[in-house]
């Protein structure tokens, strides 16, 4: 059987080795101590935040099937937030425009529920997930995938040809094993990092992934926070994008919290400010906004994506190994999917993903008929 190494546990990677454990041995390699990718959830005190992706759309019949399927399991619900604009008039008074807005997704209970639901559907009857590195994170079941393990906290930092396979080493040198197929899932940046000094061309340097500042602030109980009329509020300002109360999401319990987006072009251009300087200039941004969220916290956070919003998808076509969505050098067996490959959303990542699991699975099968065709016949005529 075929041995794939997947890098990294956000969406492109679980859905992708959810396609492809039954047909191959996998191992996802994640660098950070949960799943889920930028579909995260932190908790404090009564408070939480889903700091990442806030919630997901739908747009494709394919994704939609993979959606019915959590939905039926009680993984994702759909949320009908009630949205506004919000903007600073030149004469400073706040006007705020009611807008209609589509239904959208959450995994539930916090939003990293859906990566660890994908991954205990690999498990089978016997055994329990395996599950190393320091910190690692244990899935949901108690079984054994088929075929599957995964690595938490191992960040793969070179990647050195072995005969026909690739052998995969972390930052701290570890032998992390052999590998007939190795699929980059990270952001853009590490990827090329790690797959650049192996390529004959620079393939995604179409690509470009902007940085993103979340501020998570948790209020004590209060009439002006409580009697707000919008879940959502979309601003019109310089600094601040978006503003979120999470608690108001379905099958959330949490104290009031809310979640503020900046801008991405100003969280680009300030992404290595210090933290304090930060948080001064977005919070004097909320005072002017919504005067009533710029008062005194229980709770307040600052998380500094540094890959956050795709600014430009990896152009497809830009050599023979270039697909719609993904990447796939056949020869050198080496592959990328991800958000970036596409448009950004978490459904960009899922079919990006899909794509690729596609284009695999007719390389595997083609790889089983020849080595069937190559064996020894099981019996000699004498």
């Amino acid at each position: 059987m075929m041995r794939i190494a997947i890098i990294g546990a956000g969406m492109a990677g679980v859905s992708l080795a959810k396609a492809l454990v039954n047909h191959a041995d996998v191992t996802v390699f994640e660098k950070a101590r949960g799943v889920g990718g930028r579909m995260a959830t932190r908790y404090q005190d009564q408070f939480s935040f889903d700091h990442g992706a806030p919630f997901f759309t739908q747009r494709s019949e394919r994704f939609a099937m993979s959606l019915a399927a959590a939905k039926d399991a009680g993984v994702i619900t759909s949320w009908q937030p009630n949205v506004v604009n919000l903007s600073l008039s030149p004469s400073a008074e706040i006007k705020v425009v009611k807008s209609g807005y589509e239904p959208v997704w959450l995994a539930q209970p916090k939003m990293t529920q859906w990566a660890k639901w994908q991954l205990a559907q690999l498990q089978s009857p016997a055994g329990s997930m395996q599950a190393t590195g320091h910190g690692a994170e244990q899935a949901a079941s108690e079984k054994k995938p088929v075929g599957f393990s995964i690595r938490m906290a191992t960040r793969v930092a070179k990647l050195v040809r072995y005969g026909e396979q690739w052998q995969l080493f972390s930052i701290d040198d570890e032998n992390l094993g052999c590998y007939d197929w190795v699929v980059s899932t990270a952001p853009v940046e590490q990827t090329r990092e790690l797959l650049y000094p192996l390529l004959p061309e620079r393939p995604f340097d179409s690509a470009e992934i902007v940085g993103c500042f979340s501020l998570m602030l948790g209020f004590e109980p209060n009439q002006a926070i409580t009697e707000c009329s919008w879940d959502v509020a979309y601003c019109d300002h310089p600094i601040i994008e978006r503003l979120i109360w999470n608690h108001r999401k379905p099958n959330r319990d949490s104290g009031l919290s809310l979640v503020v987006n900046a801008q991405n072009s100003w969280s680009q251009t300030h992404i290595d400010q210090p933290e304090e300087w930060v948080v001064e200039q977005i919070l004097a941004a909320i005072k002017a906004l919504f005067p009533a969220a710029a008062q005194k916290t229980s709770y307040m956070r600052l998380q500094r994506w540094r890959y956050a919003q795709v600014s430009q998808a990896m152009k497809a076509g830009k050599t023979q190994w270039h697909e719609q969505g993904f990447y796939c050098h056949v020869e050198k067996r080496l592959a990328v999917c991800a958000d970036w490959c596409l448009s950004g959303r978490v459904e960009s990542a899922f079919l990006s993903a899909q794509g690729l699991a596609d284009k695999l699975l007719s390389d595997l099968a083609q790889h089983a008929d020849r080595a069937s065709k190559a064996a020894p016949s099981a019996y000699l005529k004498g």
